[in-house]
């Protein structure tokens, strides 16, 4: 008898294993479940601004390396900065545009000349404002489409999070 096991060190055996065990499980799933958390926050992120809240940043805390879900994240913040820019832009050309107008308007209202000369400026006037309203209704269309994009881009991340909740729940029960 070379190698004599008590009932002590084997009980003290099967603990190992079973800490071992349950350590691996823990390194498996604890992952993916912060990933989920992080999935379901930037699904709301994305469904915020498909919205039209761009004021909320977009990025939820990453894991330390880098993965899919943060570049997902970069992705959506750039697409939020992007969306930021094009609404100041828009609204830069539309301050333009109404300063142009007040501009036009005054020089008009100064001038004693003609009927013909200030019903020239008005038609000008209409059409500067009529181009505007056409890039402004284009830019919507823009923002709109982006916006589905977004929502579509949510959705996909929920469906994402949801396998992922299934296929853990099924790692769990064998």
């Amino acid at each position: 008898a070379l190698f004599y096991v008590t009932d002590g060190q084997l009980n003290w055996g099967w603990r190992a294993v079973a800490a071992t065990v349950v350590t691996l499980v823990a390194a498996v799933l604890l992952p993916s479940l912060i990933g989920v958390k992080r999935v379901r926050l930037l699904s709301r992120s994305a469904l915020e601004i498909s919205r039209g809240d761009l004021s909320k940043v977009a990025m939820p805390e990453g894991s330390g390396l880098r993965d899919d879900i943060d570049e997902l994240a970069t992705a959506i913040g750039n697409m939020q900065e992007n969306l930021r820019d094009l609404v100041g832009h828009i609204q830069h050309t539309a301050q333009s545009v109404a300063d142009s107008a007040n501009d036009l308007q005054r020089s008009a209202e100064g001038v004693n000349g003609s009927t013909e000369e200030v019903g020239s400026s008005m038609k000008t006037i209409a059409s500067g404002a009529e181009a505007q309203t056409e890039l402004v209704g284009h830019a919507s269309k823009v923002i709109t489409s982006m916006a589905q994009s977004i929502q579509k881009t949510g959705i996909s991340a929920e469906d994402a999070a949801r396998a992922a909740v299934d296929t853990s729940s099924a790692a769990e029960e064998g």
